[in-house]
């Protein structure tokens, strides 16, 4: 009895490889599937480890990132010390939360300096 042994056709190669979405380059001769098959595999551990790492990455980020707030502090002055009360007064109030490295971030003087309210951002 004959052995039959199948031969893939260059149509035949040519349909699965695009039917794994990868295609021969221009002119290069199609020698095995396997290769293609190849191909694919490494592909796709490529892109599990890529997808990994930045997973991995963006957790230990996320992990790290320092905890930020907002504290507005309001004063008032008859001899135009409004803004140091103000400023003042947010300062303690992030003080007495945990919160070390301060930046004024908005504020407001009325003319004369009687009022005002100053904005900080901190984080620790």
């Amino acid at each position: 009895m004959a052995r039959l042994r199948w031969v893939p056709t260059e149509d035949d190669r040519l349909l699965t490889v695009g039917a794994l979405g990868c295609h021969p380059a221009p002119g290069a001769a199609v020698t095995s599937i396997s290769v293609y098959y190849r191909s694919v595999l490494t592909r796709t551990v490529t892109s599990a480890l890529l997808a990994a790492s930045v997973t991995l990455l963006g957790t230990g980020v996320a992990a790290n990132a320092d905890e930020i707030r907002q504290f507005r502090g309001e004063g008032y002055s008859s001899m135009g010390l409004a803004y140091d009360w103000a400023y003042g007064q947010a300062l303690g109030r992030a003080r007495e939360a945990g919160f070390t490295d301060c930046d004024v971030i908005d504020s407001y003087v009325s003319p004369g300096g009687y009022e005002a309210w100053v904005l900080l951002e901190c984080d620790r």
